[in-house]
């Protein structure tokens, strides 16, 4: 019984207060003590219920007269608690359900216990009520919100769409080449062939050396198709602007770190991104300049108009679908106008900060047209004095789970 509560204390706590696990978790053991296997399987409940929601959710709303955040947890951790916990009891969850629902003034029926004994037994819950390949069907299929389902239906061709949702499927691997600064754990050498294979061409012969020496290491991100681009730069001014926590840092210092470079390292928050801070400053490094910054504070910051600029906006950020289990679930969809404002005025303020003949670098992590190739249509009706080099959507597939979006202007 005390999984079958602690499991639902925390996730209703992350359902009502759109928190994380960490720190649901941490605000659940300043009351409560709880050992290392009761914590383990906690986060396997955790894992399973977000990995599962909207089944959870569909089931909820055909066994009982009403949805809230409460019963959709009390539904989802008493049927993951009789299938994927083998220990737990079946009549403790049938006396734990029964007793939520009374609280909830629902009735626990027959009907109910029915589904229970079923699912325990390894039989899938059949809806009365679901349209094959309708939103919701697909939705429950792979664990993904109606929005973002609509969303590609409507911007991508069917086959596209399909592929993208088929790539919600399958664990998820990719790489980048690590930062000299930072002390990650490498690549195994017999990684390399899988690399090669899933890379599309993008890691090619001195591959083998860059894993030898533990430079490449895993990663969800898609930054390697921007810099496969000619953005060398040499004895040249470089900004990188990040809203967002993100590998993208440690890409970027790679990239130009040890070339006689000017940078500056511009972030939102240092709270949300402490290890430039820990990284960079102890080095001492020449010429690398990190501070708190918003778009509109650079004009104090930067002495000189830069060469090259990466704006990396917050997003809607779909490659957190892959590795944040309740991301999906919690992501507000009214932020996207709030985020798509926030974009449109950042490159227009930050653009005036590059110059002549400089480059201007916009990454997204999200391949929603409103918040990429739009933004930059706008941005180029307005702006004459730039011009699109190159933009690329990266569509995620069941082996290469990226999302992403980048377009390089340059001034002319």
């Amino acid at each position: 019984m005390t999984l079958l509560k602690d499991s639902y204390e925390i996730v209703s706590y992350m359902l009502v207060k759109k928190e994380t696990f960490s720190r649901a978790l941490n605000s659940f053991l300043l009351t409560n003590v709880r050992t290392g296997s009761e914590l383990k399987d906690i986060k396997k409940a955790y894992l399973i219920f977000f990995k599962h929601y909207y089944f959870y959710r569909k089931v909820t709303k055909e066994l009982l007269s009403k949805v809230t955040p409460s019963l959709i947890t009390y539904i989802g951790i008493s049927f993951l608690s009789v299938r994927y916990f083998k220990y737990v009891d079946i009549n403790d969850v049938i006396s734990f359900l029964k007793i939520a629902l009374k609280n909830n003034k629902e009735k626990y029926t027959e009907e109910i216990e029915n589904d229970l004994i079923k699912y325990k037994n390894g039989e899938d819950y059949i809806f009365k009520s679901l349209k094959k390949g309708s939103v919701e069907h697909i939705s429950i299929m792979f664990n993904l919100p109606e929005w973002f389902i609509q969303m590609n239906l409507n911007q991508q061709d069917s086959s596209i769409a399909k592929e993208i949702f088929g790539s919600f499927k399958g664990k998820v691997s990719d790489y980048y080449i690590q930062s000299k600064l930072e002390d990650l754990e490498s690549v195994d050498a017999s990684d390399i062939d899988k690399l090669k294979k899933n890379s599309d061409g993008l890691f090619e012969e001195a591959d083998d050396e860059l894993l030898k020496k533990g430079i490449l290491v895993k990663t969800h991100s898609f930054y390697e198709y921007i810099f496969k681009n000619e953005l060398k730069q040499i004895n040249k001014y470089v900004t990188l602007y990040q809203s967002e926590k993100s590998n993208f840092f440690y890409r970027f210092l790679n990239e130009y770190l040890y070339k006689n470079n000017v940078l500056n390292l511009a972030f939102e928050s240092f709270f949300d991104n402490p290890d430039p801070i820990k990284k960079v400053t102890p080095k001492q490094v020449k010429d690398v300049f990190v501070y708190e910054s918003t778009v509109g504070q650079l004009i104090a910051r930067l002495n000189f108009k830069q060469d090259l600029i990466f704006y990396v906006p917050k997003s809607t950020n779909f490659e957190k679908f892959y590795y944040c289990a309740e991301y999906p679930v919690n992501f507000n969809q009214k932020d996207i106008d709030k985020l798509i404002k926030e974009q449109k005025e950042g490159i227009k303020e930050i653009s005036s900060y590059v110059a002549e003949n400089g480059m201007l670098v916009y990454v997204v992590e999200t391949i929603d047209k409103k918040e990429t190739s739009n933004i930059i249509d706008d941005f180029l009706e307005t702006n004459d004095d730039f011009e699109l080099v190159t933009s690329e959507f990266v569509m995620p597939t069941f082996n290469k789970k990226v999302f992403g979006y980048y377009a390089i202007l340059k001034r002319k």
